[in-house]
C-alpha cells in the first residue's frame, strides 16, 4: 500500500503544480492515501483540495467517506454543502452518513434540502416521512410519505409509457407484419 502511494505520488506530482489539475491529481491521491489506510494524509489532501474549490464533488465525496475514521472531515462536508449548488447525490450521502450516526434530525434536513432541488427523489421522500415519524413528526412524516407514493407511482406511469413508446417503435421497426 505505501508503495501504491508513493507511485501515485510520483504520478501526480506533474499534475498537482497545474491550477487546472491540482484539485483532482489532490483528490486521486488523497483517494490512494485512504485506500493505503492514512487516512491523516487523506484529509489533509481533501482539505487542500477543498481550499482551492471550496465546492469541488471530488474532495467533497472523499471527505464523507472520511468522516468515520476522521470526524474533522465533516466540516469539509458542511462547507462544501454551504453552497446551494451542491448536487442533491451529495446531500443524499451527507444524510445516509448522518443516519448512520444517530443523528436524524439533521439527516432530515439534508434530506429536505436535496428534494428541494429533485422532488422526484421517491425513496428520499419516502426515508425523508420515516425519519419525521421516528422523530415524532406525524404530519410531516405523513405528508412525506404521501409524496413518496405519488412520485412512486409518476414513475411507474413513465418507466410503463416509456416501455409502451419502445415497443411501439420496436413493432413499427419491424415491419407491418407484426403490427
Amino acid at each position: 500500500k505505501t508503495l501504491a502511494l508513493k507511485a501515485a505520488e510520483q504520478a501526480l506530482a506533474p499534475f498537482e503544480s497545474q491550477a487546472s489539475t491540482q484539485v483532482a491529481a489532490w483528490t486521486a491521491r488523497g483517494r490512494v492515501a485512504f485506500a493505503a489506510g492514512q487516512v491523516d494524509t487523506a484529509l489533509t489532501l481533501a482539505r487542500r483540495a477543498l481550499g482551492q474549490e471550496p465546492t469541488a464533488l471530488g474532495p467533497t465525496l472523499l471527505a464523507l467517506e472520511l468522516i468515520p475514521q476522521a470526524p474533522a472531515a465533516e466540516a469539509l462536508v458542511q462547507g462544501a454543502l454551504a453552497s446551494p449548488s451542491t448536487p442533491a447525490q451529495v446531500r443524499l450521502a451527507y444524510a445516509r452518513t448522518l443516519d448512520r450516526r444517530q443523528r436524524l434530525g439533521e439527516a432530515a434536513t439534508q434530506l429536505k434540502l436535496a428534494l428541494a432541488q429533485q422532488p422526484q427523489l421517491s425513496v428520499a421522500w419516502l426515508t425523508l416521512g420515516a425519519y419525521q415519524i421516528e422523530l415524532r413528526e406525524s404530519r410531516e412524516g405523513i405528508a412525506s410519505l404521501e409524496r413518496f407514493l405519488a412520485a412512486d407511482a409518476e414513475a411507474k406511469r413513465s418507466n410503463n409509457s416509456n416501455q409502451d413508446a419502445d415497443a411501439d417503435a420496436a413493432t413499427h421497426e419491424a415491419g407491418p407484419h407484426l403490427a
